[in-house]
């Protein structure tokens, strides 16, 4: 048997919901909802499944809509969407008006524009990521600069690091 808490919690898609009942039956696997009072034996029981299946991708459908038409918004109007704040800027609030925005963070700006140059001059990107780690600087992902998020107490830089810093759009 498996038990879930509810249908939308178990498959946000009517077509991966009824997938699952296909194995579930197939594997003579009894499906429980925890919470909704359904028969899933029965072919009734697993009609009503399915239209909750519906309604609850409808939502899924319409919450991703909400959020995305949120973050245009926000971009539109200069202001910060969330997430992980890209390495040389910070968020400050929005002098403009409501929200925050992001600003350039003086300091990583300067690493950035150091890392920059010699990456022009042909340094390698392990001599470079040495060297920012002899010089105690702090990584992207370091938490003294998170706001938010999954945070490191290491301040190590990394090939990978530096190759994602150097190819950000932001």
């Amino acid at each position: 048997m498996i038990v879930f808490f509810k249908i939308d919690r178990l498959a946000r898609s009517t077509v991966d919901f009824a997938e699952i009942m296909r194995l579930a039956e197939h594997q003579s696997v009894a499906l429980a909802s925890a919470t909704e009072p359904l028969d899933l034996t029965s072919s009734m029981g697993r009609a009503m499944a399915k239209v909750i299946a519906v309604f609850a991708e409808l939502e899924s459908d319409t919450i991703g809509t909400r959020v995305s038409s949120a973050h245009e918004h926000l971009r539109r109007e200069g202001r910060y969407t969330g997430g992980r704040v890209p390495y040389g800027y910070m968020v400050v609030p929005n002098p403009n008006g409501a929200g925050k925005v992001l600003a350039v963070n003086e300091d990583e700006a300067k690493t950035i524009k150091r890392i920059v140059e010699r990456v022009l001059t042909k340094d390698s990107l392990m001599q470079i990521i040495n060297d920012l780690n002899k010089e105690g600087v702090p990584s992207p992902g370091y938490s003294s600069r998170q706001t938010t998020g999954k945070r490191s107490g290491s301040k190590q830089w990394y090939t990978t690091t530096l190759r994602s810093l150097l190819g950000n759009r932001s």
